[in-house]
This record gives structure tokens, sequence and C-alpha cells, in this order.
């Protein structure tokens, strides 16, 4: 698993940091190969932060028809109640892709601010 502060991501050398946090989780998982761990004892201090993510752009969903057309939107319902981010291609973008989340209302509000003002940032 790679680990790295959203603050530091966000700076001028995000992707940089991005790229040395794969790295070295790259290089964990070719060490957990030689010597055989426990996943779950060695993550438990990140359990309750853990994100999962249901679906995938290459899924293509919204090119599905079952007789009645193309769907109109999609959701992946049960990622409300796991908490899973749903991921699929934008159905009227070519290239886009739609990303969903569901939190209580005050986290989604904490949400939308620093979501928000990294695509500020990002656009400056």
């Amino acid at each position: 698993m790679a680990i790295a502060n959203v603050a530091d991501l966000i700076q001028d050398d995000g992707v940089y940091v991005a790229v040395e946090a794969l790295g070295k989780a790259i290089d964990k998982l070719n060490e957990r190969l030689k010597v055989p761990r426990s996943w779950f004892d060695e993550h438990a201090s990140l359990r309750g932060r853990i994100l999962s993510v249901a679906g995938s752009p290459k899924f293509k969903v919204y090119d599905v028809n079952f007789g009645l057309g193309r769907p109109c939107k999609v959701e992946i319902i049960s990622a409300t109640k796991t908490g899973a981010m749903s991921v699929a291609e934008s159905r009227g973008e070519q290239g886009g892709i739609e990303v969903g989340i569901a939190f209580p209302k005050a986290e989604m509000d904490c949400f939308k601010k620093y979501f928000f003002e990294g695509l500020r940032l990002l656009s400056d």
C-alpha cells in the first residue's frame, strides 16, 4: 500500500512524492514475497482509513444495452453502504471518468472544501 500525505501530494512536486510512495510500496511488496508476513497485522493501524474502489472505466458500463437503450446514469449503490468510491467511464465525454463517493453531511462538506481547493490549486 502506498502512503502519502495529501498536503505533500498537492505541492508542486506532488507527482514526485506520489512516485516515491509507489516505489517504496513496490519495494516493500517485493520484500514481502521473499519473507511472508500477515498483511492485516502490518496494516492494523490503517483500519477505518482504507478506501476501496468499485468499478472501473474499462468496464464500459454506458455501452451496456439490454434492449432499452444505453443507461442515462450508472451508480454503484453498494458503494454508499460500504464506503467505497465508485468509478466509471464518462457517458458524455470521451476519455472522461465519473467518480462517486458518499459521506455523512459533515464529512462531505469537509471533503468538498478540500477537493475544490485542490482543483483550484491544480488549475492555477
